[in-house]
Order: C-alpha cells, then sequence, then structure tokens
C-alpha cells in the first residue's frame, strides 16, 4: 500500500479492535516507531472495543 493511503487508520487503529471483539480470548500488541504514537493507537483500539461491547453486548 503506497504511503499516506490509511495504512495506519485501515490496521492499527482498527485491526485490534476488530480481532479482540471477534476472538476474545486472544491478545493483541500494537507497536509504532513512538511512545506517543502507539500510545494513540491503543486508545483508539481500547475506545473502539469498549463501544464495540457496548453495541455488539
Amino acid at each position: 500500500m503506497p504511503p499516506q493511503h490509511g495504512k495506519s487508520l485501515s490496521i492499527t487503529k482498527t485491526f485490534g479492535a476488530y480481532y479482540l471483539l471477534t476472538h476474545p480470548e486472544a491478545r493483541v500488541m500494537e507497536t509504532a516507531y513512538s511512545f506517543g504514537l502507539s500510545g494513540q493507537f491503543a486508545t483508539d483500539n481500547r475506545r473502539k472495543y469498549i463501544n464495540g461491547l457496548i453495541f455488539w453486548g
């Protein structure tokens, strides 16, 4: 995928939450080139996961 085509949004900011919602027994580790960016990815996934649990029960 070329630069600036949504790789972070489509994979790092969404896949972790999706995977945990479909495989609740699994664990997910995400990495990034900086501490701040990895924290942002973790926060985004945590928020999506919690919202998914509320929505899907």
